[in-house]
């Protein structure tokens, strides 16, 4: 279910005029034929001279569908958008997903108050859960450490929102700290010390970040069943200790070392993740193509499991099911079903979406045209 909410800005003096026109001729034809309508308010603060109105859809191509056929109806375009035109100033439209079910009100009468909040960059993890599974990822086990690790923070970024201000504040430290090793005159100890401080701190965040991560996802991996996906293990190894007053003694003892090699060479950005194989313990690198994205579909099952608790949350898997037996692909259908996300499969042809094809929306892109099936 999708809801668009339509905000129209009118001449002064032309609001009566126009919802007298709307009830006794916008209403009679459109009904809700074209889209239920959910309310219709009026503002009394903030810019006036406004209607909001709130439509609901069961999804983008019923709305397409539905406003193709109001555009069709002749009584609409001849009998009422004429008339109803020349007052308008503006017209903003948003499509919104509900967060929670909405729920009409008991009475008529009510006040109410729109409020709006716009997430700062990054932030958006505080608001919604977001993974993914592409084919571009089916390397990662055989890729190198520092993909592994941008895939530890993504994962940890939808757990906990905070975890890329760490990340970013220890990026920009670390890149500071390798510019006044590898320049050409002896660092000022002081000035060094300083960015130390601040490495350390933002760097024993985004370690035990990752560390807490792993854990998560070690136990909700450990009380799955042990089919029929192939069941990874996981193991977190730091690049430097964990808590910032070590790190920053580390940092500091290792001064000429890394003054040496110009470059910092303890800390998260040194971090590895492992996984293994449990039913044979060989490492995923050493493990089939087809065992690898096995790995790949249980940590993403269950991380998306970990990231919508108590929040909604979206998961695309791209190309999944069609590498799945029909076994295993309907273990996953039915851990969809009870993951609480708002989840999107893409697929080159419908056959192996067959399992839930009558209780989802289907569509197809061809030549950057979407059509609903």
């Amino acid at each position: 279910m999708i809801h668009e909410l339509r905000t129209y800005t009118l001449m002064p003096g032309k609001q009566g005029e126009y919802l007298k026109l709307n009830g006794e001729i916008g209403r009679k034809i459109r009904g809700d034929k074209y889209g239920k309508l959910e309310g219709y308010w009026s503002t009394e603060f903030g810019t006036l001279n406004q209607l909001v109105h709130l439509w609901s859809y069961e999804d983008l191509g019923e709305r397409e569908r539905l406003r193709t056929a109001l555009g069709k109806d002749e009584a609409w375009t001849k009998e009422y958008i004429p008339k109803i035109r020349p007052m308008m100033l503006a017209q903003e439209n948003k499509i919104l997903s509900a967060v929670v079910p909405m729920t009409p009100p008991s009475d008529a009468g009510n006040v109410y108050e729109l409020r709006w909040y716009r997430a700062h960059v990054g932030k958006l993890g505080e608001w919604l859960a977001l993974g993914w599974l592409t084919p571009a990822m089916d390397g990662l086990f055989a890729d190198s450490a520092g993909a592994r690790r941008r895939y530890m923070d993504r994962l940890a970024l939808a757990l906990d929102p905070a975890h890329a201000r760490h990340a970013s504040r220890y990026e920009a430290a670390l890149r500071e700290r390798n510019r006044l090793l590898s320049g050409e005159a002896d660092p000022d100890t002081q000035w060094l010390a300083s960015i130390e401080a601040q490495l350390a701190e933002a760097g024993a965040a985004l370690a035990q970040g990752r560390q807490a991560l792993v854990e998560r996802l070690s136990a909700a991996l450990a009380g799955l069943p042990d089919g029929p996906f192939a069941q990874p293990v996981l193991a977190y190894v730091p690049g430097g200790p964990l808590t910032s007053e070590a790190l920053a003694i580390e940092l500091g003892r290792q001064r000429a070392r890394d003054r040496a090699a110009q470059r910092t060479l303890t800390g998260p950005h040194r971090d590895e993740l492992e996984v293994t194989l449990a039913a044979t313990g060989a490492p995923a690198a050493r493990c089939s193509t087809g065992e690898q994205k096995a790995l790949l579909i249980a940590i993403t099952l269950v991380h998306a499991g970990l990231a919508t608790a108590g929040r909604p949350g979206v998961l695309l898997l791209d190309e999944v099911a069609a590498h799945l037996d029909p076994v295993r692909r309907a273990n996953l259908f039915e851990r969809l079903r009870g993951s609480g996300a708002q989840v999107w499969l893409t697929g080159t042809e419908l056959a192996p979406f067959a399992g839930i094809e009558h209780e989802a929306a289907v569509w197809r892109v061809t030549g950057g045209a979407v059509e609903r099936l």
